[in-house]
Formats: structure tokens, sequence, C-alpha cells
């Protein structure tokens, strides 16, 4: 404490000013923490060779975040959806290294409730377990009749209560979209 106090560092200052392309969860974003399958009780995970499903342990791997620009993310890390092949018509969760520090878009919008789906905003695609593999896809959304299709963040934002707390998983999903769209990231 003597030293932060002599130093007279301030963090605030260095993301904003040194590193404002890493994101803080708890401030950049709707919710954070592990993020749950409901289904199957494990963690997505951010391990070196791929994106995955494990136990939830609450290492860094399994720290994730819905930003206020509807990005699913880590702090230096944003998760997109791209097209597997021109062929076969998958798509898959895949994570792009770079965020960009100057508000370029950074590709797949995501729209979540609390245990609910995490689909990509405009498309009909969930974010799912693929039972074969434990693995995770890009599926057609039918969260309705599959739990392997529902997701909850560890922790979720006032300003995500107040925005959403009023809809529940009934709501249409454009509705939901619409919310969500008209609010301005701070």
């Amino acid at each position: 404490m003597k030293l932060k106090s002599r130093a007279k560092f301030n963090f605030h200052w260095f993301l904003q000013n040194v590193f404002p392309e890493l994101g803080i969860p708890d401030r950049d974003g709707f919710a954070w923490g592990r993020l749950r399958n409901v289904g199957r009780d494990l963690c997505l995970d951010a391990n070196a060779d791929a994106i995955t499903l494990y136990y939830c342990s609450g290492l860094h791997t399994q720290i994730f975040y819905w930003s206020k620009k509807f990005e699913l993310r880590q702090p230096i890390s944003i998760y997109n959806v791209q097209s597997e092949d021109d062929t076969n018509g998958k798509y898959v969760l895949v994570e792009s290294e770079y965020i960009s520090q100057f508000n370029v878009d950074s590709g797949s919008k995501w729209i979540h409730w609390r245990v609910g789906p995490l689909l990509e905003a405009g498309k009909n695609h969930c974010l799912a377990v693929d039972p074969s593999l434990m693995g995770i896809i890009m599926a057609p959304c039918d969260y309705a009749n599959n739990p392997d299709q529902l997701w909850e963040f560890q922790h979720y934002t006032d300003q995500y209560w107040d925005t959403v707390a009023g809809n529940s998983n009934e709501t249409v999903y454009s509705d939901l979209q619409t919310v969500l769209m008209n609010l301005k990231p701070s």
C-alpha cells in the first residue's frame, strides 16, 4: 500500500490510456464470471488448445463476460461465430486474438438472458453443447427444448437487471434484441 501511494500509480489511468483494449468484466460487462451450461453443469473453458467444456473451477480460462457492446469476451480475447467451411453450413465459435482500441466492429454480437441462450444477434445460432463430442458448437436455436443451449454467468450487473429483468425466457427474441441494442454502451 505504501508503494502504491509513493509511486502515485493510477491503475484506472493506465487502463484508459495505455491499455484501453483490456476489458474489465465488472465495469465493461452486463454479466461475467464462469459461464455454466445448465444442461451439463459444466463451464465454458478457453484452454490453450480449444474452446471446450470442463468442470467449473473458476480458473482464469473459465472467466468470460458479456460486454456492454454485446460481445462474448475474456479480458484480451473476443469470441465470434464463423462458418466452419463453405460447404457444410456449420458454424463454430472462434477466438479472435486482437481487440481493437479504435472501436472497430468486433464481429459477432450476442443476446443473452439469465439461464437462457447465448445467441448470435440477427441469426438463429445458439451456443450449444455438442453431445457427441462434449464440445462447443453453434446450433439452430431450440433452447425451449434443449437444456444444452441454456447458459448462466456467475454474476450479473445492476444495468443488466434494470434492462432485462422484466423479460423472461418467454420473451420473443426480437423484443429482447431491440431492448439490448437500444442501450448505449458506457
